[in-house]
């Protein structure tokens, strides 16, 4: 779809000045992890972390109810940044690849958001009511020009499927086409690290358990396709969170919702063939729903390390194959009895990873710091 095909359903806009998301991606860990340091609890359920790439001492916290928050001060100290936010129900986060001062909010009923300022006030696309119920936000990095900002922003929602923008969030039109499900519960892009644009596609994930994927060139695949037999041969479960290997475009990783992995439910389940079929990877002990699945890259560009949010945080170093439960040093500790609900990483590349700094959200709403790789705890207060 060109920039002025994707204009034809365009829905009126303000001008944005081209803003572009990244949903956060993982962290690194090694060794125990133990009990949070402290006891402060936050008034709202926590939805989305993202961390500014440039500066990663700045930070943001969506929540459910109480807007955005952000830090400076890698979390130490925390203040709302809700000017221009009318709807205080963030579900989904992501900053321009280029440049951080562009931040993009995704809202449970009021649309997407966007911010050229860091996220001091904050303004919203006239027109743009369907795009609620907003689950996830990425951005294609074939469109990230030498002159920033990068143009080609995609947002899933579970009320009215995929929308696009082509110009850096000036406008969105609706990207489903042939879209047979429309409640899009998690999306992922590849590529994720350099400009690759003869590969470069979009999976979704739904409720349900259907997988879609369509070629983000229209002259390459202009329709979606729906992975037969794909997820639903092994679960209905709805897809809540995905990660594609950031070097091969074919490797993918999903998380579904709660319930029995085994029979159909909760667990994380990886393809190697573009989601056309999937394995289990990883059957939890706990039934928590999984919200994230999230590759990092290091200590060279050939090794994968893969972290999901199931019994606490678990770690595979083999793709998937095995998968190490990241606490085990004593009692398990609250990161792993409320599960998590969000979680990321100051590195996405990381040639250290046992000195990777990263943030975890909680279900019991505590948001927690490690800089040793997950050894030792702090717990961060947002108010």
């Amino acid at each position: 779809m060109t920039s002025e095909d994707s204009l034809n359903r365009v829905v009126n806009v303000h001008p944005l000045g081209g803003l572009i998301l990244v949903l956060i991606l993982v962290p690194v860990l090694s060794g125990c992890w133990g009990s949070p340091s402290k006891n402060i609890s936050s008034t709202y359920d926590l939805k989305a972390i993202a961390i500014d790439p440039v500066t990663p001492t700045t930070l943001y916290v969506g929540t459910d109810g109480g807007g955005v928050f952000k830090s400076t001060d890698g979390g130490s100290s925390w203040a709302p940044i809700n000017n221009g936010l009318i709807d205080l129900k963030v579900t989904a986060l992501a900053i321009d690849w280029v440049t951080p001062s562009r931040i993009y909010a995704g809202t449970e009923n009021g649309g997407i958001f966007a911010s050229l300022d860091y996220g001091e006030t904050w303004s919203s696309p006239i027109g743009q009511s369907a795009i609620t119920s907003i689950r996830a936000i990425v951005i294609d990095r074939n469109f990230c020009p030498p002159t920033p900002p990068c143009r080609g922003v995609y947002l899933a929602s579970q009320s009215s499927g995929v929308w696009r923008s082509a110009d850096g969030g000036f406008t969105f039109s609706p990207f489903t086409d042939n879209l047979s499900n429309s409640a899009v519960t998690a999306m992922a892009i590849y590529p994720t690290l350099v400009p690759d644009q003869a590969t470069s596609r979009l999976y979704i994930g739904t409720e349900g358990g259907g997988f879609f994927s369509r070629g983000v060139n229209p002259s390459i695949d202009a329709q979606w396709t729906e992975a037969i037999p794909g997820l639903k041969a092994l679960t209905q479960e709805e897809v809540v969170s995905m990660a594609v290997n950031p070097q091969l475009a074919s490797e993918l990783y999903v998380g579904t919702s709660g319930g029995e992995a085994g029979s159909g439910g909760s667990g994380i389940y990886k393809s190697t063939d573009s989601g056309i079929t999937f394995n289990l990877s990883y059957d939890p002990k706990f039934k928590f729903t999984i919200y994230f699945v999230a590759p990092l890259i290091g200590p060279t560009t050939a090794d994968l390390t893969l972290y999901a949010g199931s019994d606490g945080i678990v770690r595979s170093v083999d793709r998937g194959g095995f998968w190490c439960i990241l606490w085990d040093c004593s009692t398990p500790s609250e990161i792993l009895q409320p599960g998590l609900t969000a979680f990321a990483a100051a590195d996405f590349m990381k040639t250290d990873i046992d000195h990777t700094t990263f943030y975890a959200a909680l279900f019991n709403r505590k948001i927690i710091k490690t800089t040793d790789g997950g050894q030792t705890w702090t717990t961060l207060g947002l108010q």
